[in-house]
């Protein structure tokens, strides 16, 4: 076993830190849990309470955050954490029946509908039986598109949800035909009045919140309810925020923009916020001015370290400076100079993944002619904090330059 056969105990945060980077293979893993219990506990928390559980998940080769299995974070299959179609979920209620510990490694159980109604049955039976074990759900579902009775749907989920009182994280999806078909044929009001008959749970231990595809809005407005007070992730990627609901915890939050007004809605978040990314429903679908969305972003200018903005920028006032000391991280499309990040003196990675040079530009910052050796330009220079450079695609690192001026 790596690292001399020792494990991360409570008081070895180092320790603990290393097996975390250097990431035990499955077998390692599940061997070591046999050692004693300590060992089984100190194993068991660090998978837990990975931070992956809770990150916004990226596809490396999309710029948009997507949806990127349990497996892929964490390097292993799940084995027994993922379901498709019923016979999985009654071979292990078969083999863990009666059983009140914690069967999972990690916590995390992904259901991907093969059927209905079978297979939602035996969802159900499933959480019965271990849903307070579950932290992380993960729920990709598909119903037939002439359900005879719509509403099962919302009675099913508003029962998981139940079955799953010390929920960290919810992720949803649903097939985009019966999505349609509730748009089509079920109206705003029928629909509420569903949820006032019959409330969803409170998920008071909810950190992140995850819906993968435009589910109608009075349904997410009722789900993104439960969490109100715990909240401090939001992923609505396909979503632009409507502002009407207030989450006093929120840190970080992924969503769409489409105009200028969707940009504006950012000051009803909290001022804490940490990571803001902005997407956009239409690429290229149309432009801000640099200082028009900075200057909303300066609210949080205290705790703001990351934003994504897919919205293309124009940078036309030559004496705007972006004020944002905390940021560390910035990807954007951009039209004008680079010269709004001057004062960025934190900056550690830029990627810019679209570039226009205005012409008769002046800029302090030069990457005019330097697009294929930024390893040339002053921006290392005018940014003395930046590591990483994404220039179109391609990466620049500080440390290969010859001679570069240390930070100051």
């Amino acid at each position: 076993m790596r690292n001399g056969g020792r494990l991360p105990h409570d008081e070895d945060e180092g320790e603990e830190a290393q097996v975390r980077e250097n990431s035990l293979t499955k077998r390692e893993l599940l061997k070591s849990r046999l050692v004693c219990k300590r060992w089984r506990d100190n194993v068991d928390k660090h998978y837990q309470t990975d931070r992956l559980h809770l990150n916004f998940d990226v596809d490396p080769l999309n710029l948009m955050p997507a949806y990127l299995p349990l497996s892929e974070k964490l390097g292993w299959d799940h084995d027994g954490l993922y379901f498709r179609g019923p016979r999985k979920i009654k071979r292990f209620l078969r083999t863990w029946n009666k059983n009140t510990v914690n069967p999972f490694l990690v916590r995390c159980v992904e259901f991907q509908d093969a059927g209905w109604p079978l297979f939602w049955l035996e969802i159900i039976q499933f959480l019965r039986d271990f849903g307070r074990h579950v932290w992380y759900l993960y729920l990709r579902l598909s119903f037939p598109y002439n359900i005879p009775a719509p509403m099962i749907v919302f009675e099913t989920v508003r029962r998981c949800l139940i079955l799953v009182p010390n929920l960290k994280k919810l992720f949803l999806d649903f097939e985009p035909s019966w999505i349609d078909m509730i748009r089509k044929n079920y109206g705003q009001e029928r629909i509420t009045a569903y949820f006032d008959e019959k409330p969803l749970p409170r998920l008071r231990h909810l950190r992140m919140l995850s819906f993968y595809v435009s589910l109608p809005t009075v349904i997410h407005t009722h789900i993104m309810r439960c969490c109100t007070t715990t909240l401090k992730k939001l992923d609505f990627r396909n979503y632009i925020y409507d502002g009407d609901i207030y989450y006093p915890r929120l840190e970080e939050v992924f969503t769409t923009i489409e105009k200028l007004e969707d940009l504006k809605k950012l000051e009803s978040f909290p001022i804490s916020m940490k990571k803001i990314l902005l997407g956009t429903v239409q690429y290229g679908h149309f432009s801000v001015t640099v200082e028009k969305a900075f200057s909303i972003l300066h609210r949080f200018k205290k705790t703001l370290k990351e934003v994504f903005l897919e919205v293309q920028l124009v940078s036309y006032d030559a004496k705007f400076r972006a004020n944002l000391p905390s940021l560390k991280k910035l990807t954007i499309r951009l039209r004008g100079s680079l010269d709004f990040l001057l004062n960025l003196k934190s900056l550690e990675y830029l990627d810019v993944f679209e570039y226009q040079a205005e012409e008769y530009e002046s800029s302090d910052i030069k990457v005019d002619g330097f697009e294929t050796k930024m390893l040339q330009s002053n921006i290392w220079e005018k940014l003395p904090s930046l590591q990483t450079l994404e220039w179109e695609g391609e990466r620049f690192e500080r440390r290969d330059l010859p001679a570069i001026p240390n930070a100051s």
